[in-house]
């Protein structure tokens, strides 16, 4: 998937135009199979792709099409492209992926995509690398509120959570923090929202002991504080409603990009 949003119907149309042009130009699309089982095969692939992930708003499908992302490592060693997320915030300039990046790709998701689409710049996030500044003010405590950072969007309410909402995590203690993106909610017995599918960066893959982009399970009483939030003014579509996922069925839809559960220690 590319680094934008691209509809099934644009990305079928734009197989079938490149199809069309190989037949006049006698060329096999992929070796020795016919076009159009090529066709079909692209159109199958794509579907499954889109469908592996629930559909939200433009910013969530930005940070969809960032999944695997991962650190590099080794001694001197740092991925270029998580540097440019820390490039894009204020106090996290010029850091290499080795430092906390969470907030860094939240914010950097809202902001190519306010740049990409236009959207008001209210929508670009915070600015900032740390997870808190998400909340506002009122959300913090009196004795850690850091005014030079006023909060961004509104708050949402747990039986309001939408796909794309943003996920702001105070872990006790109240000075390390994670944010993301929600990407489904995960109820207990009794039919309680337990905790949050989260899709976010420096979040720890499920096999090796590395950071990557990928959607993983926090669950709301391991946290001192959560907060959910969204820009100013939108209004979210009425399909993007975050549904129940349980692990199986997390499992299934994220496949490979399924990271482990969060908590302080994965998510750094």
């Amino acid at each position: 998937m590319s680094h934008g949003t691209l509809s099934l119907r644009t990305l079928k149309k734009t197989i079938r135009s490149v199809s069309t042009l190989a037949t006049l130009l006698g060329v096999a699309a992929c070796g020795t199979v016919p076009l159009s089982q090529t066709y079909d095969n692209f159109v199958f692939a794509a579907e499954q792709q889109i469908a592996q992930v629930p559909a939200g708003p433009i910013w969530y499908q930005e940070a969809v099409s960032y999944l695997g992302t991962a650190e590099i490592k080794g001694s001197g060693k740092s991925n270029s492209l998580i540097e440019k997320m820390h490039n894009l915030t204020s106090n996290a300039f010029g850091r290499s992926d080795g430092t906390a990046w969470c907030a860094s790709f939240t914010n950097f998701v809202l902001y190519t995509t306010v740049q990409k689409f236009g959207l008001p710049e209210g929508y670009a996030g915070t600015g900032s690398s740390g997870a808190r500044h998400f909340q506002s003010p009122a959300n913090y405590d009196a004795s850690r509120a850091d005014m030079s950072y006023p909060g961004w969007g509104t708050n949402v309410a747990l039986d309001d959570l939408h796909v794309g909402d943003v996920i702001a995590i105070i872990w006790d203690g109240g000075t390390a923090g994670h944010a993301g993106l929600v990407a489904a909610t995960y109820v207990d017995v009794s039919g309680k929202v337990a905790g949050i599918w989260v899709l976010g960066g420096n979040q720890r893959a499920k096999t090796g002991n590395t950071e990557t982009v990928n959607v993983a399970l926090y669950m709301l009483d391991e946290a001192k504080r959560i907060v959910f939030k969204r820009p100013v003014d939108y209004k979210p579509d009425p399909t993007h409603v975050a549904k129940p996922l349980t692990k199986s069925e997390a499992e299934k839809q994220f496949g490979e990009n399924i990271g482990q559960r969060g908590s302080l220690q994965t998510s750094r």
